[in-house]
């Protein structure tokens, strides 16, 4: 996606991610107020692009083969802005490599595991893990609610 303004899903709009190709946003916002579905190849995330999920977005990864979140060159920060829904289903990982605020839900369902770099949590947040939810980076939980019957590991 290069397109010269914000790149929207709005609200009732469905979208998928679906080829093993590599994806890409350059310098512009992906704004998700309705919902996008992912189920294979990496999405990057270059020269300070940004993805806003609002409070009526909703993001799904449900590719047993994984998905990606990257950044490439400079990222914005925070480069993930949920306030909806993050969901991840299979047996797969989901890898969000790029900086991410969390003030929204977090899902990670059973036999499913989520990687993610910088995470940072504020306010009234949900995690839900009863997979995996595993952080290499800095992770800050600050307020919200964490449940589930998995696992969260942080390496950091």
């Amino acid at each position: 996606f290069t397109p010269a303004q914000a790149f929207r899903i709005a609200g009732g709009a469905t979208a998928t991610l679906a080829s093993a190709a590599n994806k890409r946003l350059v310098g512009r916002t992906l704004a998700l107020d309705g919902q996008l579905t992912a189920s294979g190849g990496p999405l990057r995330l270059e020269n300070l692009a940004a993805w806003q999920i609002a409070p009526s977005g909703q993001f799904r990864s449900e590719a047993d083969a994984g998905f990606a979140v990257e950044c490439t060159g400079s990222c914005a920060s925070p480069a993930l802005l949920n306030n909806g829904r993050i969901e991840r289903s299979g047996t797969g990982t989901t890898r969000i490599g790029v900086p991410t605020l969390n003030d929204g839900m977090l899902e990670v369902q059973s036999g499913a595991r989520v990687e993610v770099g910088s995470f940072a949590t504020d306010g009234a947040s949900v995690i839900t893990v009863n997979g995996e939810l595993l952080s290499t980076g800095s992770l800050r939980i600050d307020g919200g609610l964490v449940q589930g019957n998995g696992r969260i590991i942080a390496e950091e």
